[in-house]
């Protein structure tokens, strides 16, 4: 992906007033009518305001074109609605979706002239209010400064979103790729769920309302079949009975799928597709990241789960709400029964890892598929109280934390990719049946107001309880674990030190910083020889120093280091030395886990960069690394000053210099003076 990004930011770069004119160009097709409806213009606006906040363009003049290509856009439709009038509702796409033109002329009865100005902001009619106007015969003069006026608001809307995107996107780049990469991955997954959800939502009762049709058809002939179908759709029918045989039935119909799946293409799905998801999540990992999913993990732990669920089963009962307790035990009762069953029954590995607490099967993912049956189910419950049209407020966010969850299991490496599909799978459909029943069996209540706020009471308690009493060991027990490897002295020094990496590795294939340097020893003698030189410990950012970053005066040697990830861990050691306002040095060491025997002494591998003050919007102000020779013309001055500090012994082996700490167990050897 970055190959193919380069040539387009060269380009960008080298041809600004090129990039204006295609702004123009897509502000304008977003804004116009019929155009406006099928181009995809806020996802390549929201791209070009990410090229503006990686400093890749300038904000005044892609503003300027974005605001001439709106204003253009709306005057063409209004021009076009004013000579055209009803003869547009026989092209396309308009013949095809007449109710896109109805809405707007709701939408401009109910808010006449300041209809132009709202409507650039509201979906899929922002391209049809300004021919509305039109054809309503809307003053130009009003017209025109309702046009501008919105434009220049609307302009900025549409781009600063991608221009907050771009500036994280440097900040996460200089402490590691891999961030780039999950945050990209996290969106466009998040974005096809909720797309998905949407889609879903339109279809699943005029769906529902056939199956169940077709159901009870079928079934009246056989008995057991229309107990089952009863269940789902007769609100005289007790449906204990009928869930019940569902439930078995379901549980019957993965437990067979997944011998199947165990037995049939399953070297092909575990190489060509479980394994390599694995692989590249693993790839991914930094700190940062492995605490967040280790956070989103802990919202469908064990602790959370039974306090929610056992909190939220007393609630309904207390609250009046007998159908929903039941269905609500059902829906619980199934997960806790069901995972067991599938793991022991299909004893399926799980991915190799180090991760305590947890048993050794991978099927079905527990936290996945109680995840999305309690969150999912409760997004139910909250839902059905709620007009159609507002119904998404309720599953979105569970969708979305349903999601993370399950993804948080495939980074933290406990699970396959079949594992967490299935589970959501397993998990969706038996709330989707369990929903059919409620919703025949109990009319829509009052009572969601007061089941969110239970809801959110409960989870935020058993969350926070277990984050406040379990978070340290958590973190530590998903950790990324690396294996320690021995070595002689005596071999590192001769070749042993060719075989560790020789470049910081963020992802794969990327060579970006040199690591100049290996060092034996004890990191705290070297930072105190290099303190006596003039070199000082970085402040690490955190969440106290964070603020200065927002200071756009602030020298580069008072701004906090953004920690560095190699090999998915932050750096042992980092210090720096100021060369002025804008400039400074850093040194980074990393542990490589290898060990130097005898002794046990720790090699650490090190990075001597040079960063550069970059500011965004005039507001944001961070140090970047800038590959130029001046952190190489300072490696000589900097290996001067520790060999002059007389602790440490210098080796150069080509392009990686050895420095090692005096010590008198060189393999039986006093060590000699540098």
């Amino acid at each position: 992906m970055e190959n193919l990004m380069e040539p387009l930011l060269a380009w960008v770069t080298q041809h600004p007033n090129w990039a204006g004119f295609i702004v123009f160009l897509l502000s304008f097709a977003e804004s116009v009518a019929v155009v406006g409806v099928v181009v995809p213009g806020v996802a390549l606006l929201f791209g070009v305001g990410a090229l503006i906040g990686s400093g890749h363009l300038q904000f005044l003049p892609i503003w300027s074109w974005a605001v001439a290509g709106a204003i253009a856009g709306d005057g063409l439709s209004y021009w076009l609605g004013r000579h055209y009038r009803e003869q547009l509702t026989n092209i396309w796409p308009l013949h095809k979706h007449p109710e896109l033109l109805e809405k707007g002329r709701r939408f401009f009865e109910r808010h006449g002239t300041n209809s132009v100005a709202l409507g650039r902001f509201v979906g899929p009619i922002r391209a049809v209010i300004p021919l509305i106007a039109g054809m309503a015969d809307m003053k130009p003069t009003a017209f025109l400064i309702a046009n501008i006026l919105s434009a220049l608001a609307w302009a900025v809307a549409y781009l600063a979103p991608g221009m907050v995107f771009g500036a994280s996107l440097d900040l996460a780049a200089e402490a590691a790729s891999r961030l780039v990469v999950l945050l990209l991955l996290i969106v466009a997954l998040s974005w096809l769920a909720l797309w998905l959800l949407k889609r879903a939502i339109r279809l699943a009762e005029p769906l529902a309302a056939r199956l169940v049709a077709w159901l009870l058809k079928r079934a009246e002939p056989h008995k057991s079949f229309h107990d089952i179908a009863a269940a789902l759709a007769d609100p005289g029918h007790p449906e204990f009975r009928g869930l019940t045989q569902l439930a078995l039935l379901l549980t019957g119909a993965t437990l067979l799928l997944g011998l199947l799946g165990s037995t049939l293409h399953a070297d092909w799905w575990n190489h060509g597709v479980n394994q390599p998801t694995f692989e590249l999540l693993q790839s991914l990992r930094t700190p940062a990241a492995d605490r967040f999913f280790t956070w989103m993990t802990m919202f469908a732990d064990w602790q959370v789960m039974a306090t929610l669920q056992l909190g939220l089963l007393a609630w309904f009962w207390i609250s009046h709400q007998p159908r929903t307790t039941l269905h609500w035990l059902a829906a619980c009762a199934y997960v806790w029964a069901v995972s067991p069953m599938l793991k022991y029954s299909l004893r399926i590995a799980r991915p190799p890892n180090l991760v305590e607490g947890i048993g050794p099967w991978s099927f079905p993912s527990g936290h996945t598929l109680h995840a999305t049956v309690t969150y999912g189910f409760l997004a139910f419950i909250i839902a059905w109280s709620l007009p159609v049209t507002r119904r998404w407020w309720a599953y979105a966010p569970a969708v979305l934390l349903i999601l993370l969850i399950g993804l948080s299991r495939l980074y933290l490496g406990v699970h396959w990719l079949s594992d967490v599909l299935a589970s959501l799978a397993l998990g969706a459909l038996w709330i989707a049946l369990l929903g059919m029943a409620l919703r025949h069996h109990q009319p829509p209540s009052n009572n969601w107001r007061r089941n969110l706020l239970a809801s959110l009471t409960l989870t935020l308690l058993a969350v926070g309880a277990h984050v406040f009493l379990d978070w340290n060991h958590e973190l530590a027990n998903y950790a990324l674990k690396r294996t320690v490897t021995e070595t002689r002295i005596r071999d590192w020094r001769e070749k042993g030190w060719q075989a560790l990496p020789r470049y910081r590795e963020d992802l794969r294939q990327r060579n970006d910083q040199l690591l100049q340097l290996q060092y034996a020893g004890d990191p705290d003698h070297l930072k105190q020889a290099l303190i006596k030189q003039g070199w000082q410990p970085a402040e690490r950012l955190n969440a106290h120093n964070a603020l200065r970053l927002l200071s756009p005066s602030t020298r580069l040697a008072e701004l906090p280091l953004i920690p560095q990830v190699h090999h998915g861990e932050h750096e042992a050691l980092a210090l720096t030395t100021p060369l002025n306002d804008d400039h400074r040095l850093v040194l980074r060491l990393w542990d490589s886990h290898l060990r130097l025997q005898p002794g046990n002494r720790p090699v650490y591998l090190g990075s001597l960069s040079h960063q550069q003050r970059r500011q965004r919007f005039h507001l944001l102000n961070f140090g970047i690394t800038i590959d130029t020779d001046r952190a190489r013309a300072t490696l000589k001055n900097l290996l001067t000053e520790i060999e002059h500090s007389g602790c440490c012994i210098i080796e150069p082996h080509g392009a990686v210099t050895l420095i090692e700490t005096k010590s008198d167990d060189h393999d039986g050897n006093s060590a000699p003076s540098p």
